[in-house]
């Protein structure tokens, strides 16, 4: 189908909006002329649910998942790669909600499964266990999710080479567990690579480069070096408020901290200029109150 192509050449170049309305439109006429359990239908849902992870809109994505899953239980079996996808993604989801315990039970059971169809050393065994260690570090489970995370790592840097974008994901996750747990330095040598990986691909432009740009600033700004802070989100607000709009949640948290960077260097005109672009609270931002003191002029 041609508009679904469409919808699908939008979500690689990061036009939410424009994707969300041509899948809805997609999936509705498949609804009508496929029924609900085609795999067509199926691999729609799941697009949408995607498109909508982007765009933050989360009680959504978790009815959609649920509804792949089910439907692929159902028309593929338990055990086809495609329901074990469907299962490891409303992990993902779970996990961003803080559901980290019924994100755990999917990615185990997803893992299980992965090993028992392709054996230890497959590409996709290595990226499940990877996924199981961001939920043990999601639950606190610190050197387990290292050790793991390290040992995979390793794995798939020998097999698959350094730009595979497995790899990018497990230093993702690692990079993740470092900055919980205070070790800037560490993590931003882990952002610096992720970086360099998402510019080439999926290209200097895509918002997921731009969240990678805000990943590093944010470790900068730990480490107290608002200067390193400041290109970098100022290089990222652009992309995202080309690809995803002013409302998205990614952009909204690139302003508090490009406004942050700006202050800790003693920059607040430059700063106060940003303000009127600011729509929400970001849930990251924990000096929420002592900004709007300082600026006062936030359009809510």
């Amino acid at each position: 189908m041609v508009a679904g192509r469409l919808a699908a050449c939008y979500h690689l170049h990061g036009h939410w909006g424009k994707a969300e309305k041509l899948t809805i439109e997609v999936l509705e006429q498949q609804k009508r002329l496929l029924g609900r359990d085609h795999p067509e239908t199926i691999r729609t849902t799941a697009h949408l649910a995607n498109i909508y992870a982007f765009t933050g809109n989360l009680d959504v994505v978790e009815e959609l998942k649920l509804e792949v899953l089910e439907q692929r239980r159902k028309v593929l079996g338990k055990d086809h790669p495609h329901t074990i996808i469907a299962a490891a993604t409303l992990a993902d989801t779970y996990a961003y909600q803080g559901q980290f315990e019924k994100a755990e039970r999917l990615k185990v059971e997803a893992l299980e499964q992965k090993k028992r169809l392709l054996g230890d050393e497959h590409e996709d065994v290595m990226r499940f266990k990877a996924i199981l260690g961001a939920a043990w570090n999601d639950l606190g489970r610190y050197e387990d999710a290292e050790n793991l995370l390290l040992e995979v790592l390793g794995q798939q840097r020998e097999l698959l080479g350094r730009d595979h974008s497995d790899v990018v994901m497990t230093l993702g996750y690692l990079a993740e567990m470092y900055d919980k747990l205070g070790r800037h330095e560490e993590g931003e040598v882990l952002e610096l690579e992720i970086l360099d990986q998402m510019k080439k691909v999926p290209g200097p432009r895509h918002p997921d480069t731009a969240e990678a740009m805000y990943a590093l600033a944010d470790s900068y700004k730990k480490q107290g070096k608002s200067h390193m802070a400041e290109p970098l989100l100022l290089g990222a607000l652009p992309i995202v408020l080309d690809t995803l709009g002013k409302d998205h949640i990614l952009t909204q948290n690139i302003l508090f901290a490009l406004l942050f960077a700006l202050r800790g260097q003693g920059k607040h005109t430059e700063a106060h200029r940003f303000t009127c672009l600011i729509t929400s609270y970001p849930c990251d931002v924990d000096d929420f109150e002592e900004l709007v003191d300082e600026f006062h002029c936030i359009h809510w």
